[in-house]
């Protein structure tokens, strides 16, 4: 029985700014983190020598555009050299992809008087599926492509046909799009497909990145025909909990026979992103708004080290101090983030509506609710449900404070 190991990691969006995530972290913190994030790959390097690993697969996004930095292109040349002999296969992505300007042109870093990629690093450059093959050795064909400038990228070319080789090992590396899964916030649909076509292609293995949620798909027979590793470290709201690097093994019996593939994730960051919804409906005063929080960190394994996001939702008693104090958490944990967007008063809106009362609070109240029934988008909605409240606020507690946006 023959066997083939690899290394697996995509999307590490290397130079990435953080500052659209959602977590408001502050400029200090985003220049550790950055540096936390770019540390994930010598770690990903050492622990590729450390399980003796034949190659080592990058479905794009390793930067997070053509702006990254010169030193971070040497860094990402440095790292994946030291890997020799082991072969690094990369297919750019959406973010990374190869044009002229790219940091994956070796003409560009030849002309800015950077060291080109080494020798054992395989970047697919062309937008057309290509064959790439060791030159002695290790008897695998990988078969990849690259996002690359002015390419068309909506196209089901996994649909298609797509040239394996005739090696023992058959992989496939490629950013795209899996079919019936919810798109991702501001996720471009790249390369879509579908199980049924990364069946059909017959290949071993499929290494896809641009999905940051670490996923398996296997086909009807159960067997394994490919991953997204997801992204190894978590930069912003929707990519919460352990995330990590895939380390796979394919074994075959004989070439054309089934493979039967093997792998185990390893987390390689030490923060974590939680976000935790806390249901405030009932609550009488502000110290048991901060206690019910309490609460629910203590259900989660929640490090000094971690990211926290408190979401608090529900409707508290009106007239209650709904302003969670400056530093809330801020001396537990590496960052913290409270929203209060979803928290509201408990005020009566279907009492207002009783066209005998003639307060105007009574009034403002029943106009604001037929503006909001009227409002047929729900953003529009969402800002007169707001402008509601905030009213309200003014009215009744003598007091508007910045809290319902989100």
């Amino acid at each position: 029985m023959a066997s083939l190991k690899f290394l697996q990691l995509s999307d590490l969006h290397l130079d990435s700014s953080l500052a659209t995530g959602g977590l408001g972290l502050s400029s200090e913190q985003i220049r550790v983190r950055q540096g936390e994030i770019r540390g994930i790959l010598p770690r990903a390097c050492n622990l590729a020598r450390e399980r003796n690993v034949d190659l080592v697969l990058l479905p794009g996004d390793l930067f997070d555009d053509e702006a990254v930095r010169t030193d971070t292109v040497n860094f990402a040349v440095s790292a994946l050299g030291g890997l020799a002999p082991v072969p690094v296969l990369i297919a750019p992505g959406n973010h990374d992809f190869y044009s002229l300007g790219s940091p994956y042109n070796d003409q560009l870093l030849e002309a800015r008087r950077q060291e080109p990629w080494p020798g054992n690093v395989h970047i697919f450059r062309s937008a057309a599926w290509q064959i790439w093959s060791p030159p002695g050795g290790t008897p695998v064909a990988v078969t990849g492509m690259a996002h690359a400038a002015g390419a068309a990228i909506g196209e089901r070319l996994i649909a298609g046909d797509i040239p394996a080789g005739d090696a023992h090992f058959r992989i496939l590396i490629f950013h795209g799009s899996r079919d019936n899964t919810d798109l991702p916030r501001k996720k471009m649909r790249t390369l879509p497909f579908s199980d049924e076509n990364l069946a059909a292609r017959g290949f071993d293995y499929a290494a896809i990145g641009h999905y940051h949620e670490s996923t398996i798909i296997e086909g009807p027979d159960g067997r394994i025909l490919g991953a997204y590793a997801g992204v190894p470290a978590g930069r912003g709201l929707d990519e919460t909990g352990q995330k990590s690097v895939l380390i796979g093994e394919i074994e075959k019996a004989e070439p054309h026979a089934p493979a039967r593939v093997n792998l185990e994730r390893v987390p390689l960051d030490q923060r974590r992103i939680h976000v935790i919804d806390v249901p405030c409906t009932g609550l009488t005063h502000q110290a048991a708004i901060l206690k019910r929080a309490d609460e629910h960190l203590a259900l989660r394994e929640v490090k000094a080290e971690d990211m926290v996001v408190l979401r608090f939702s529900g409707r508290a008693a009106p007239g209650i101090d709904l302003r969670i104090p400056d530093g809330f958490l801020a001396d537990r944990f590496f960052h913290a983030v409270v929203d209060t967007s979803n928290l509201r008063p408990a005020y009566d809106l279907q009492r207002y509506r009783r066209e005998e009362l003639r307060t105007t609070e009574a009034r403002f109240a029943r106009e604001m609710l037929r503006r909001m029934e009227d409002a047929d988008d729900p953003a529009r909605r969402r800002l007169i449900e707001n402008a509601l409240y905030y009213g309200l606020d003014a009215l009744i507690q003598k007091e508007v404070v910045p809290r319902y946006e989100e």
